[in-house]
């Protein structure tokens, strides 16, 4: 005798627990109709595994910077179908940024929502990740702001924070199929400051004036400044 659980497939097929363990389908058998349902000797097990190393997903917000600045990163990990048991993230922050830190108050301080945090060089390292399908994680990279946050790049372009996990305590750390990058930026249009010098001329007098230009925090890339002269002011060929 055969009995499909879950038979067909589509619609009609089952849904494993979100935990991760073995499950036994405790079966009894009574052998007439007047006999009584009784415990076979064993009963099958089903193992009910966590995802592969490598699953889930890593995302990022803000997904943009300035240059220079001092910023907070949010990363949202959601594990895969089959979560995680006791698994482990690994996140390589790139070259420029704040080393990350598990000390409030140093800049690139990092905290998770669940499991434990550790820093060393510029990898962030988080263990005892437990998920069910679905369920997220969330690590911060400059929590807190202030003397805490990170510290962005002078330089301009795409930061990729390469991403990797193990779904269980004896998986191998293993590259996502695709990691969190944010966008350096300059400074929008219309940032800085100019002054000049002297702020205060003699009518018909010949003078020379000292504008400077002080660029706002994200700084300039190949830009320009243009000041355009008064026409009373304009200088006499």
């Amino acid at each position: 005798m055969t009995v499909t659980y879950g038979a067909g497939g589509g619609a009609n097929s089952v849904t494993p627990p979100a935990s991760i363990g073995t499950a036994t389908f405790t079966t009894n058998e009574k052998s007439t109709s007047s006999g009584t349902l009784t415990a076979i000797s064993s009963s099958p097990q089903v193992v009910v595994n966590a995802s592969p190393d490598g699953s889930g997903t890593f995302t990022v917000s803000p997904t943009t910077a300035l240059a220079g600045s001092a910023t907070t990163l949010s990363f949202t990990y959601t594990a895969a179908v089959g979560g995680t048991s006791n698994g482990s993230l690994s996140v390589i922050v790139p070259s420029g940024w704040s080393a990350p830190s598990t000390t409030s108050g140093n800049a690139g301080y990092t905290t998770v929502s669940t499991g434990t945090v550790s820093a060393a060089g510029q990898v962030i390292s988080v263990t005892g990740v437990t998920l069910s399908s679905g369920s997220t994680l969330t690590l911060t990279y400059g929590a807190g702001g202030g003397y805490s946050a990170a510290l962005t790049p002078s330089s301009y372009g795409s930061s990729t924070f390469t991403t990797e996990e193990a779904s269980t305590s004896s998986g191998t750390l293993t590259a996502l199929s695709a990691s969190p990058a944010v966008g350096v930026m300059t400074s929008p249009d219309g940032s800085g400051t100019i002054g000049v010098s002297p702020g205060a001329v003699d009518t018909s007098a010949a003078t020379t004036l000292s504008f400077t230009f002080a660029a706002a925090t994200g700084g300039m890339n190949n830009g320009t400044v243009a000041v355009t002269v008064p026409r009373a002011g304009r200088p006499r060929l």
